[in-house]
């Protein structure tokens, strides 16, 4: 119902305008998640529709950054862990759980984009024909896996 309300275009703006950082509280990947929930699939016809009408992959060249700064921040964080033990810095605490958080939230964002057997939608977070250039999000995703 609130993608007939444009909501879910609203929100995948928003997104690419802020990424994970949360906007009052709530990240728009949350909203998409519960959006996308039980394959919803009105909603992944919009996002797919959305993707396509983009001449350049702006939503999957953020998520490959994200990945990217998150994989490093896991790297970072495992190396001061094998350094100095387990820190009980609030500081450091509070941005581990924050990027913690915006991981689960994308990587089930990616899994609810996956699910309901959407294969148009499927395909093309591999690669995105007519654009300027393709992020292959299933490989980004699997690199980022190899972090952990």
């Amino acid at each position: 119902l609130l993608d007939s309300f444009g909501i879910t275009v609203a929100t995948l703006d928003l997104y690419v305008q802020v990424g994970t950082r949360r906007q009052s509280g709530v990240s728009p990947l949350s909203l998409l998640r519960n959006l996308l929930k039980y394959g919803n699939s009105n909603v992944q016809l919009t996002v797919f529709n959305y993707l396509k009408e983009k001449s350049f992959p702006t939503l999957f060249v953020l998520i490959r950054e994200e990945l990217q700064r998150m994989a490093l921040f896991l790297k970072m964080d495992h190396a001061r862990y094998m350094k100095m033990g387990l820190v009980d810095d609030e500081t450091l605490t509070q941005e581990r759980e924050g990027v913690y958080t915006a991981i689960i939230e994308l990587l089930q964002f990616l899994q609810l984009l996956c699910e309901g057997h959407y294969i148009k939608l499927q395909r093309y977070l591999k690669v995105q024909p007519g654009k300027l250039f393709s992020v292959n999000v299933v490989k980004e995703t699997a690199l980022f896996m190899r972090t952990w």
